[in-house]
């Protein structure tokens, strides 16, 4: 389907251009280019404070955690039992922002008790995904006590809000409890002592985007805060593990957020936590590419690199146990080994991710060979496809048809001897803009044993029985719901220069915004003159464009020798040369593209260029005029 484009430089009116052009004049944005003011003006940023809270702010602009509900209660109960001695036990999740909120809740707890020479020990617990699955539970609590019997007080994080039957367990066992999570409230009330969730109804602060690792972090300075120790030297010197989990989380990097990642990314590059070091040069271990070497850490080595290495653990093993123990391991050598054993796990996810793609594809193209024939909402079933790597093949599977998809996979209950003892579909849903998934799952509730998530994602279960009762009711909501304007992606470019215009100087001004990432993504530039000039691979001596292991890379050369890349979409080039029917002589093809551009080093030449980097698939012989 052809994307709308839209051009947001084009919406400015005069009076705009007039009001920006009066604040790059301010002294407070002396070294900002005006280019940048225009981004950030375009995507909302637009008062004076706005764009000096956008460019300039740090920790000290943090918002009041206080202001979340339950947050002193939360400071009153942790400290108490911590002075009591009590034994303490994190409740996490299987995914990065869960691993984060754990580093930095027990390594800041543990501070904690020793600053007032507490005794208490503090643990930390998560599911297996394939046993006891997202959430506490209340087999998760079982199991729990049975490891750590001594245990007082549990903490959660990045879950619990709807963890109904595992938070009244630990209340049964006479135990406090503490949900801090950040995902949406359920119809319930879970029975804990103290619910710290921005999401609630009643919680009037400004913390709703915040993941996991963001609540706690911030109730955690809280609680050093009132208790009268060093904030910025005890507390602050773990943003860049939540800076980690801020963005593998992929929450909007607005507010707050924005702030915790723009500090954590400073602070990982000095490597104070050994954390950073070790995962950088583990990487680069294993690296064959000097350029795809980790040199400086930014939001895409967080986004790209880090975040689905530590998400692939509990993907493919289910439990977190490897991530943990690199983090509180204290030999060096033990360590760098435990991180390249992460990132060849992330490896091995990627294989699976790829083979599982390249075969919904084929199925999808088969079933549906033309646009016109796809349905509202593609659901798919193969019961050879891992568990942990759906929802990666759910987004695959939205992005390429630009439909809401759920992709279910068959799902074993089994006995400690083994034997099977239920088996249902558990599935991961991605969706389209401007439709809703998770309330499609509330109209069909009926025929699911349970789900969850937000607008744009979530995850379900459903028993055998039910299962093509769901398939039909879901595929009539989604075609009674979603309307084909809908179906249209929007592509929105921030300007449009020639190839003659990208320069180092405007490589740099692009830096002046970051970091990038969800809700602010890496302004998109496009190219209106890139003629491709076939002789050049001659006069470059490459066989053809296409290269890497393979060939679905694609290297474009334009007449004046710029180039332009575009990884993983060889069949849209082949869909423009297509269209010519004597293509052996034509010489010179003109596009359009969309993308990147970049300021780059050839380790060759030794010299640096700049060059193009084209995102996605956005590459058209139209558009642009």
């Amino acid at each position: 389907m052809k994307p709308k484009i839209i051009m947001r430089n084009k919406t400015l009116t005069q009076e705009e251009v007039e009001y920006l052009q009066e604040l790059h004049k301010d002294s407070i944005f002396c070294n900002i280019d005006y280019l940048t003011l225009q981004i950030l003006y375009t995507r909302g940023v637009k008062t004076k404070e706005e764009m000096r809270f956008f460019l300039y702010g740090n920790l000290n602009d943090l918002s009041d955690p206080s202001k979340m509900k339950d947050s002193n209660k939360f400071c009153t109960i942790v400290i108490e039992a911590i002075k009591n001695n009590e034994d303490i036990v994190i409740y996490t999740d299987y995914d990065m922002d869960g691993i984060g909120s754990a580093m930095v809740a027990v390594s800041l707890l543990r501070r904690y008790a020793e600053l007032v020479n507490s005794t208490s020990n503090i643990y930390w617990y998560a599911n297996s995904r394939f046993i006891e699955g997202y959430g506490i539970t209340k087999n998760g609590v079982n199991d729990l006590m049975n490891k750590y019997p001594t245990t007082k007080l549990i903490i959660t994080t990045d879950n619990g809000i709807k963890g109904y039957e595992g938070v009244q367990r630990a209340k049964d066992l006479n135990l406090k409890i503490i949900v801090t999570d950040h995902h949406q409230e359920g119809l319930q009330t879970v029975n804990a002592d103290a619910i710290i969730d921005p999401h609630q109804k009643d919680d009037n602060s400004d913390f709703e985007d915040l993941c996991g690792a963001g609540v706690i972090y911030q109730l955690l300075r809280l609680l050093y805060k009132n208790e009268g120790l060093d904030v910025i030297e005890e507390v602050d010197k773990y943003v860049d593990i939540v800076a980690l989990s801020t963005v593998a989380d992929l929450v909007p990097l607005n507010g707050d957020n924005r702030l915790i990642v723009k500090e954590g990314l400073k602070k990982a590059n000095l490597e104070i936590n050994p954390m950073f070091k070790i995962l950088r040069e583990a990487f680069n271990t294993i690296t064959v590419s000097e350029s795809a070497m980790i040199k400086r850490i930014d939001e895409e080595t967080f986004g790209f690199n880090y975040g689905p290495a530590f998400n692939s653990i509990g993907r493919l093993e289910g439990t977190i146990d490897k991530a943990m123990e690199f983090y509180f391991e204290q030999d060096e050598e033990k360590r760098m080994k435990l991180a390249i054993e992460i990132f060849q796990i992330n490896q091995r996810r990627k294989e699976l991710t790829a083979d599982a793609n390249a075969k919904m594809y084929e199925r999808i193209m088969q079933k549906y060979p033309n646009e016109d024939s796809l349905p509202s909402i593609l659901i798919e079933e193969d019961d050879t496809i891992e568990e942990g790597i759906i929802g990666l093949v759910a987004t695959f599977i939205k992005d390429t048809f630009h439909r809401p998809a759920i992709v279910f996979t068959k799902v074993y209950k089994k006995d400690s001897n083994g034997k099977i003892i239920n088996e249902f579909y558990k599935g991961s849903a991605r969706s389209i803009d401007d439709f809703d998934i998770t309330k499609s799952f509330d109209a069909n509730n009926q025929y699911l044993l349970g789900y969850g998530g937000h607008k744009a994602a979530g995850g379900l279960s459903c028993s055998i029985q039910s299962f093509n009762d769901f398939i039909k009711n879901e595929t009539s909501y989604a075609s009674n719901n979603i309307t084909p304007e809908m179906y249209i992606p929007k592509i929105y470019v921030d300007f449009a220069l020639t190839t003659s215009q990208v320069t180092e100087e405007v490589c740099n001004t692009l830096d002046q915004a970051k970091p990038y990432g969800m809700n602010f993504p890496k302004p998109k530039v496009g190219i209106s003159n890139f003629v491709i000039d076939r002789s050049r691979y001659k006069i470059q001596d490459w066989e053809s464009p296409f290269c890497g292991a393979d060939k679905q890379t694609v290297r474009l050369v334009d007449t004046s020798g710029f180039t332009a890349v575009m990884f993983k979409h060889r069949e849209q080039f082949e869909k423009i040369l297509n269209q010519y029917t004597n293509l052996d002589s034509v010489y010179q093809i003109p596009v359009k593209m969309i993308g990147n551009p970049k300021w780059s080093y050839n380790s060759f030449t030794n010299s640096y260029k700049a060059e193009f980097m084209i995102e996605n698939n956005y590459l058209y012989n139209q558009y642009f005029q």
